[in-house]
């Protein structure tokens, strides 16, 4: 991947985004959270908070890197344990982003993510 789409990538995640529409076409099923993604001391570091209450639940902090047309991000909790990485491809409208099948967290959980 170039140094273009890779600048594209991160200038389209770096930002504070939020799930508003998502939570009021079902607010019993989604809470309305934000999600913030930023540059911290040359890292890129994202947290999640709900809005109701302001309470940080998760912080993580990510290395990017690439592998031929795919733009990876790996994924660290604050402690260093690492958690699934998900793999960007460049779609019509920006990135299309998955773990790979089979993924599970650090605590052996199976997770699925689809990220446009």
């Amino acid at each position: 991947m170039n140094s273009t789409l890779q600048n594209d990538f991160l200038n389209m995640l770096v930002k504070h985004w939020d799930n508003f529409q998502q939570a009021q076409s079902s607010p019993s099923h989604f809470a309305h959270i934000h999600y913030l993604w930023y540059w911290e001391d040359g890292f890129l570091r994202s947290k999640q908070w709900y809005d109701w209450s302001g309470e940080v639940y998760r912080e993580r902090v990510h290395r990017y890197r690439t592998e031929e047309d795919t733009f990876i991000l790996d994924t660290f909790r604050l402690d260093g344990t690492q958690e699934p990485s998900i793999y960007f491809t460049r779609s019509e409208d920006g990135f299309e982003g998955s773990l790979k099948e089979g993924a599970t967290n650090s605590r052996g959980d199976l997770v699925e993510s689809q990220i446009n």
